[in-house]
């Protein structure tokens, strides 16, 4: 910076304006604000995933606003690549994350299951029976899901 000014000193001592080299250095500057804008959004939208970790390398996210949904490969400081359900890569900028939704399935306690079941109104007495087969089907226990423990 002291060079600099030292170089400017001494032009305009030798009697050369000036005035243009410190516009194109302004117009410069502010070219260089709007190129390095994207760059350090994504910077800082690593940094906040890096600090609140709302996800991790292995993690399922998906995100409710976005078409982003899969397991996440990696995060780096600019981008963070997330291998979707049918093997594509997806490269997502961290500054992206700033600024939606954002669900982490792998994360979760407890999941609920919603399924709708078909029968006929000619089985309708049987039907505590076909509920009571299904949960033990899928829970292998009737007690911990009606019961809640």
């Amino acid at each position: 910076m002291v060079i600099v000014i030292a170089g400017l000193v001494v032009l305009q001592t030798l009697g050369i304006s000036i005035a243009g080299v410190l516009a194109f250095g302004g117009v410069g500057g502010i070219a260089v604000g709007f190129a390095a804008r994207d760059l350090l959004a994504n910077f800082f939208g690593g940094l906040t995933v890096y600090l609140d970790r709302p996800f991790s390398v292995g993690d399922w996210i998906r995100s409710p606003d976005r078409e982003i949904e899969g397991t996440v490969e990696r995060i780096g400081w600019r981008q963070t690549r997330i291998r979707t359900f049918d093997l594509r890569p997806l490269y997502v900028p961290n500054s992206t994350f700033n600024s939606i939704a954002l669900e982490n399935p792998s994360r979760m306690s407890n999941r609920r299951i919603f399924e709708t079941i078909g029968i006929r109104y000619n089985d309708a007495d049987k039907m505590a029976t076909i509920v009571a087969t299904s949960v033990r089907c899928w829970s292998g226990t009737t007690r911990s899901i009606l019961d809640g423990s």
